[in-house]
């Protein structure tokens, strides 16, 4: 079996645990709050999650209604250059991986 990625789910499950271990994520988390918010993102989401909140046809009545009325429409509006970025610095990360092994 593999992920979707096309590599096998041991080798996902061993490079997050390096990810994890090393401190990257936490940085690459920090990275990506800091674009989104630069971009406009967040505040895009929120008025987002307040049209949905008082759209009576939403449906919306917990975190979870509301996760999943807004969560395809948030992806879509990730600006390319956030993912961009993203794809680099995590390529940057794992080229360290390798590099040190």
């Amino acid at each position: 079996m593999t992920t979707t990625s096309g590599a096998p789910p041991e080798t996902v499950a061993e490079i997050n645990r390096r990810i994890l271990e090393s401190g990257e994520l936490s940085k690459l988390e920090s990275h990506l709050l800091q674009l989104l918010q630069e971009s406009g993102w967040t505040e895009q989401l929120r008025t987002l999650c307040r049209e949905r909140l008082r759209d009576p046809d939403a449906r919306v009545g917990n975190y979870e209604d509301l996760r999943r009325a807004v969560d395809q429409e948030a992806r879509e509006m990730v600006p390319e250059h956030v993912r961009v970025e993203m794809v680099r610095k995590v390529l940057g990360v794992l080229r360290g991986m390798v590099e040190s092994d």
